[in-house]
């Protein structure tokens, strides 16, 4: 899976801080890198998932998929998600991640691991997800590509919500998928799935 970055490798802090909005750690700020390396879900697109998210944060593990600052699984944890799994292939963004989690007291129930999100899915998961969280690079089909590749893994089950963040307008829609719902926050949508034939 990789291995756990240093806490103490230098990095630069983006110029507008990143906070916690919710949660035993609301508040807290959260570092970045500087320049275009990361392009972290915006406060408000936050604030509306896990409004939208409810008590289904905390019935189960959080993963989220394409980490970079750690700041939605970081605030899943912070609104009472048991544990969160954390996948950065980026090791710069992974040892911002990583501080990211010292600093706001909540590593002891998270790990990060340092892979691609491809690598990640094609071993077994050692749990099952109440929440997935996925947020590919725009613009390189990856999108789909990681709702196939959740489709047939044991860390995913019928009850397992899944929501892919991308670009409005970017055409969704992958077989053996339901999709709930889809929001969307200026240029950034949030859609909403679960799998054919799983709960409501």
């Amino acid at each position: 899976m990789g291995e756990n970055p240093c806490l103490d490798c230098p990095f630069e802090e983006v110029s507008m801080p990143l906070r916690v909005i919710g949660g035993e750690a609301k508040g807290h700020p959260l570092r970045s890198l500087r320049g275009l390396a990361l392009r972290p879900t915006q406060a408000r697109v936050r604030a509306a998932l896990f409004s939208i998210l409810g008590e289904v944060v905390v019935r189960g593990p959080f993963l989220d998929l394409y980490a970079g600052t750690g700041a939605v699984g970081i605030e899943a944890l912070s609104r009472g998600a048991p544990w969160a799994d954390f996948v950065e292939q980026y090791r710069p963004a992974a040892r911002v991640l990583m501080h990211n989690l010292a600093a706001t007291g909540l590593g002891e129930r998270a790990r990060v691991v340092v892979a691609p999100v491809g690598v990640f899915l094609a071993r077994p998961a050692d749990r099952r997800y109440a929440v997935v969280f996925a947020d590919p690079p725009y613009g390189t089909g990856r999108t789909e590509e990681v709702l196939r590749a959740l489709a047939g893994w044991s860390g995913i089950s019928a009850e397992t919500l899944v929501v892919v963040q991308h670009r409005k307008g970017e055409q969704v829609s992958v077989g053996g998928w339901r999709r709930l719902r889809s929001e969307t926050y200026g240029e950034t949508c949030l859609s909403f799935f679960k799998l054919e034939g799983g709960a409501q």
